[in-house]
């Protein structure tokens, strides 16, 4: 974990200032800076770029959403707690709308912020790994490649490293001049690096040239290998000569870890699902696309009813196994057009390419295997869905607007006795 971790707290009442600010001192190794209103915490945040912001909304002078807007321009990902004593739903969206991470009711549970702060600070962590291998990807395009290629103005090769002469299995340059295929043979199509359109010679250094630093990656696979092999490609040339040098490095292992906490900064931790950071990605991804083609995009909002009772009853350990078996049920439940993720709590989310109709379908499978799930403490699951469409008249305006009709309709499913699912379209029921 970090082990300077820096928080800044934002609250205008002094005694809940001076608390709560003693308290997070026992928690961020980093410090704790604090201000008492919007326009303090905004300056405080230029000066110290804190890992994460503790805030309240209502406040003298510069209100909290306002700061909270000015630091999302410096920072749009910018890890930030909302605490209010405001219970009411306008207060919620607002929070939402701010894209926080976080929304608390004061008296704030201690308990429960410390668990936020936990959680925050270990996506903060992996994030930071994340970019650790990316530097780590850059710096070494200038080591000396395992495969190493010179090539001439008209893009023959005139010196080929013996690691290069091994991957193709020749014994010598003029060996590989009459031998195919070339290396460009071997090369496969991964999203993030390159791929020749060109498999003739040496005329795909001509097309990776074109393409930045970052994309200079290809992926080698030989036919009957289990998993490719990754290189980094650095490129030189002489502009008196026409030489041009193409170094391979294999990064293989560091694609492989990278990956690895990509993948864990995308997971909750729980339950092994998407996170809300995740969801949030592929929301903003797929609402433009979906805009743009007249396309399906349907939201469904699954809230497990009267899980804090079960949770208080039987302890957090049968709790934590309730969420891990429902994401279970709910791994079954999609398809390749769902994307799952866990919206925080006992709360999931599932953002659908179907009709309103198929994603309504999709909702009651969902509530009825959910009840399905049984226990030998005779414990029964149900389940509430809000389920939402795409109004592309709305949406491309606000986004957020379709996220709020399934939210309402979760809300309506709850009001009306749980256990059921609710859709917009004409405030239907089932």
């Amino acid at each position: 974990m970090n082990s300077e971790l820096k928080i800044l707290f934002v609250e205008d009442e002094e005694g809940i200032r001076e608390e709560l600010g003693y308290y997070l001192r026992h928690v961020a190794s980093g410090g704790v800076l604090t201000a008492e209103n919007g326009e303090e915490g905004l300056k405080l945040y230029r000066e110290h770029q804190p890992d994460i912001v503790i805030t309240d909304l209502e406040m003298p002078g510069m209100h909290g959403s306002q700061m909270i807007r000015q630091i999302k321009e410096i920072n749009p990902s910018q890890a930030i707690i909302v605490t209010t004593a405001h219970s009411d739903t306008r207060f919620l969206m607002k929070a939402i709308e701010l894209k926080v991470d976080h929304y608390l009711l004061k008296p704030i549970n201690l308990e429960l912020l410390e668990d936020k702060i936990r959680q925050i600070e270990h996506q903060i962590e992996l994030e930071r790994r994340v970019e650790q291998q990316r530097i780590i990807m850059e710096e070494i395009s200038a080591i000396k490649g395992n495969m190493l290629v010179v090539l001439d103005r008209q893009m023959k090769a005139i010196f080929l490293n013996r690691g290069y002469l091994e991957y193709i299995g020749c014994d010598s340059l003029e060996m590989c001049r009459q031998k195919l295929p070339s290396l460009a043979q071997y090369m496969v199509d991964w999203e993030e690096g390159f791929a020749p359109e060109s498999r003739e010679e040496f005329e795909w250094v001509r097309e990776i040239e074109a393409l930045p630093s970052s994309r200079r990656i290809v992926a080698l696979k030989k036919p009957f290998e289990d998993s490719e092999t990754f290189y980094n490609v650095s490129l030189s040339s002489n502009p008196e000569t026409g030489h041009r040098i193409v170094a391979l490095s294999e990064i293989t292992e560091l694609i492989s870890s990278r990956d690895f906490y990509r993948k864990q900064a995308k997971r909750d931790e729980l339950t092994g699902l998407n996170n809300r950071f995740a969801f949030n990605r592929k929301f903003e991804s797929l609402i433009p696309k979906a805009l743009s083609e007249n396309g399906q995009l349907s939201m469904i909002l699954i809230d497990l009813d009267h899980f804090k009772a079960i949770n208080d009853r039987y302890g957090h350990d049968f709790g934590d196994k309730v969420l891990t078996d429902v994401a279970r049920v709910l791994e079954q439940c999609i398809g390749p057009k769902d994307f799952l993720a866990r919206w925080g709590g006992e709360e999931f989310v599932v953002l659908s390419q179907r009709s309103l109709d198929e994603a309504i379908e999709l909702a009651e499978e969902i509530r009825r295997k959910i009840m399905e799930i049984k226990y030998e403490n005779g414990v029964q699951l149900h389940c509430s869905c809000g389920v939402s469409t795409l109004n592309p008249e709305e949406d491309a305006r606000d986004a957020h607007k379709m996220f709020r009709r399934a939210d309402k309709a979760l809300y309506q499913a709850k009001n009306l006795g749980r256990n059921r699912v609710f859709y917009e379209r004409r405030q239907r029921v089932r």
